[in-house]
């Protein structure tokens, strides 16, 4: 005998097949309260520049009531102007920042790009070879362990003054995190990734290019965006031991005239510069170590 879908009865008498029932009375699901994605996203990227508005007005605001001397603390109207003084000038005027930046900047990516790949080659050396690693790793951490700022004076003794000068200073910054993040990162690989590669009877080559460098990359990349600010400072603790050209030559020239504005003006003009830095490394990093973004993504929809 034929099974019947269970009816209900309304008020007026009519039947209704429950399923059809319970479907038209289910309650929609609740949206979440909130505003729209693109709300959302507006307003996050607002927080930056809204907080930094409140900051310099705020700051405005004290200097105008209290009035400090202007060599403690100017007010941003007054860095504003000096900034505005340096960038107007021609690019080989002394006076200004143009050509100050450029060394600055030759000298740090000078020594970013040789300290890192230092590190990077010094990395994978003491990673694939252990008697390496037990004999070059203490000294790399013994040479990390100085303060740079107190072997500064002998790097400009055997070097001189001038580009190479920032250039090894820089380079000793920024080779250290490359080293220690290419090293940990060739170590992380799975273990299972290296037996199947041997199981098909890859040399230790094949196995370094094919699977531990692609697998590394994600630290390395964390290792070139650290070194990518270290690369300046260590440009800028140079040129104040001693340099004839330089944003740190800007700042101690300012120093010793009073001239607070245009010291402010001068970390206002690194701190674009680092976060330029940072910004471009990080791009390149999501471009080429794409598969760390997707994951993210699989995580974030999961």
């Amino acid at each position: 005998m034929a099974r019947t879908a269970p009816v209900d009865v309304s008020p007026d008498g009519s039947e209704t097949p429950a399923a059809e029932a319970g479907a038209r009375t289910a309650p929609s699901p609740r949206r979440r309260p909130g505003l729209p994605l693109i709300g959302r996203l507006s307003l996050g990227s607002l927080w930056l520049p809204g907080s930094l508005i409140v900051l310099l007005l705020a700051w405005e605001a004290y200097v105008t009531i209290a009035q400090p001397p202007s060599y403690i603390l100017p007010a941003p109207s007054r860095i504003g102007r000096a900034l505005v003084n340096g960038l107007s000038r021609d690019l080989g005027d002394r006076a200004g920042y143009w050509l100050h930046l450029g060394s600055t900047l030759r000298g740090a990516l000078s020594g970013y790009v040789l300290g890192c790949g230092a590190g990077i080659l010094l990395g994978i050396l003491i990673s694939e070879f252990r008697i390496l690693e037990r004999i070059l790793l203490p000294y790399a951490v013994g040479l990390q362990s100085l303060p740079k700022v107190a072997i500064a004076p002998l790097i400009l003794i055997w070097f001189g003054f001038g580009p190479t000068s920032k250039m090894v200073l820089a380079a000793l910054l920024t080779f250290f995190p490359l080293l220690i993040n290419t090293y940990v990162g060739l170590n992380l690989v799975d273990r299972d990734y290296l037996l199947l590669m041997r199981s098909l009877k890859a040399n230790r080559l094949q196995i370094l290019r094919k699977v531990k460098l692609p697998a590394a990359l994600p630290m390395i990349f964390a290792g070139l965006d650290m070194s990518a600010v270290y690369s300046i400072l260590g440009a800028i603790v140079a040129e104040f031991v001693g340099s004839d050209a330089g944003i740190g030559v800007m700042i101690l020239q300012a120093q010793f005239t009073n001239d607070t504005a245009s010291v402010f003006s001068a970390l206002v003009i690194l701190a674009v510069v680092g976060i330029l830095f940072h910004t471009l490394v990080q791009a390149i990093g999501h471009r080429l170590v794409f598969w760390t973004r997707r994951q993210d993504q699989i995580a974030a929809t999961s």
